[in-house]
């Protein structure tokens, strides 16, 4: 389940060691959720026409569930905000990441410097 978050505590739980969180309301958190249980955390932060999406999903969100959860992170974005476009920039190096963004529904626009540039769009997505 996604749930939109504020409590900076909380968030910064589901960060790596030594990754620094950034504490700002032009971001907006979302975590994923089963029973009690924080799972992995969506940043999101407006860019041009619509957001980027960043991951960062704990051990215990992984694959099918990871999946489930970018694709209900979407659904939360395009029914909250008002907004047509999801945008991701993912390294290349990261190719499950890249695979999981196509798997997402989203689709690869270009190449920049090392990173995949992604973006889903409300219109193509089947909510």
């Amino acid at each position: 389940m996604i749930q939109h978050c504020v409590d900076y505590q909380r968030i910064k739980a589901l960060y790596p060691k030594g990754m620094r969180m950034v504490e700002s309301n032009k971001i907006l958190y979302l975590i994923e959720k089963e029973g009690d249980n924080d799972l992995g955390l969506w940043a999101l932060y407006r860019y041009k026409d619509g957001v980027v999406i960043h991951a960062q999903m704990g051990i215990k969100c992984r694959g099918k569930k990871a999946l489930d959860s970018m694709k209900n992170a979407f659904k939360w974005v395009f029914s909250a905000l008002n907004i047509d476009r999801i945008y991701a920039e993912i390294p290349k190096e990261n190719k499950h990441a890249c695979v999981m963004a196509v798997n997402s529904g989203m689709e690869f626009m270009n190449a920049e410097n090392d990173n995949r540039i992604f973006e889903v769009q409300r219109c193509r997505l089947q909510l």
